[in-house]
């Protein structure tokens, strides 16, 4: 059974093509799904039947809606505990023993988790348990790994498209190695290709891998930009503190930008900052007189007009310098990650403008000399619809294939 036949729509465009490939039976047989056993659709028909006087059919909708919420995880537990408050013990039991064990599928894909399932399986002597569930983890690791390198080659389209083909690569593995015992996903085409099941099934794990692979992309992309990640989070940190509005800037003037410069000193671990000139003031962080890192470099010529000192970079790198002791004072280990508060409140990634390039030969490093982009919050990866419905519809296409509430 498909998960699709309980998706309003979904299910009646399945049916329609059950239809134009002479399958009648199919056809039939998705919309007694969709009808009987898709929650509050279920319900609704029992009811109606009911009122009819067909009291079979309102009794096998009843139960089979009810059944369809009991696999739900939650969902089900919550209903069990509801059975037991009113002292209907037999099917609370009922409702709690499918919610875990719909609970207990799912933690089979999930990387890490159900590959500790799967050991637990082996030695309860359970080989079965244990190679569904290693299998279904090791899947999922798998098309999140190529999510994640797709989108360091290609950003979020190439993490799609890996994981797309790592999805199928594994199933047709799977398929050669068990010798046809296990059939997933786009395989199920290869061993019945006249069955339209077959073609709605592949097509929903297409889909899941591709959002597998998009979560395993927000993955990289959070590793990739964890330094801007990190001092947008700060900034957000220090205006809070200093009561800035949130959606808007602090900028002064025609021209005026507010920059936020970090600088984090590699040897030590310590991390200085620095604003522009343009909202000093505002943030309570006066120019140094004179500016120890400047006056390090005075041979260093710039080719914009206003002095370098006017930069966030070089009041983050003077107080690097000043932090120094010693003889040899040094900016070489230094790692600089810049910012800039949209007028919107967003945060961007900042190139080094041209004064500040001029002294790259004795800065680390600059995480932020590309093409800018808007810095999100860390919990977005965490919160994007596609990386979250990702695993989950990876999930739900294994669950529905050997679920029983059918």
């Amino acid at each position: 059974m498909s998960l699709l036949d309980f998706i309003p729509g979904v299910s009646q465009v399945k049916s329609l093509v059950h239809l134009a490939a002479g399958d009648e039976e199919g056809a039939k047989r998705t919309q007694d799904r969709f009808f009987t056993k898709t929650p509050i659709v279920a319900h609704c028909t029992a009811g109606v039947a009911k009122v009819c006087g067909d009291h079979a059919t309102a009794k096998q909708c009843w139960e089979g809606g009810n059944s369809s919420l009991n696999s739900l995880p939650v969902v089900g537990h919550t209903k069990g505990l509801l059975h037991y408050a009113v002292g209907d013990v037999k099917n609370g039991n009922k409702a709690m023993e499918m919610a875990t064990s719909t609970s207990l599928n799912m933690m089979d894909s999930v990387p890490v988790v159900g590959h500790a399932k799967a050991v637990v399986h082996y030695a309860l002597d359970d080989k079965e348990g244990g190679d569904r569930a290693m299998v279904s983890a090791t899947r999922t690791t798998a098309v999140t790994a190529a999510g994640a390198l797709g989108f360091v080659i290609a950003g979020p389209p190439g993490a799609a498209l890996l994981g797309i083909d790592a999805g199928v690569g594994y199933d047709c593995a799977t398929m050669a190695v068990t010798d046809g015992k296990q059939v997933n996903g786009i395989c199920q085409i290869i061993e019945k290709p006249t069955d339209v099941d077959s073609y709605f099934n592949a097509g929903m794990s297409v889909v899941g891998d591709g959002l597998t692979g998009y979560a395993g992309g927000k993955v990289a992309e959070r590793y990739m930009k964890a330094p801007e990640i990190s001092t947008a989070e700060n900034l957000r940190a220090i205006r809070q503190k200093k009561g800035f509005a949130e959606n808007s800037n602090v900028a002064t003037g025609k021209n005026g930008k507010e920059i936020f410069c970090e600088a984090k000193d590699m040897q030590t671990g310590k991390t200085y900052s620095g604003v522009n000139e343009s909202v000093r003031e505002i943030y309570g962080d006066p120019a140094p007189r004179p500016n120890e890192f400047l006056r390090q470099h005075p041979n260093i010529e710039t080719p914009l007009k206003r002095h370098p000192a006017s930069c966030a970079e070089a009041q983050a790198l003077h107080k690097v310098v000043e932090s120094q002791s010693g003889p040899n004072l040094s900016t070489a280990q230094v790692r600089l990650t810049t910012v800039e508060v949209r007028p919107n409140g967003d945060i961007y990634s900042l190139p080094r403008c041209e004064n500040c390039t001029a002294y790259k030969d004795v800065v680390g490093s600059c995480t932020t000399d590309v093409k800018p982009f808007r810095v999100p919050r860390s919990n977005e990866y965490l919160t994007k619809g596609g990386a979250a419905y990702g695993t989950a519809a990876t999930m739900a296409a294994k669950h529905a294939r050997r679920r029983h509430i059918d």
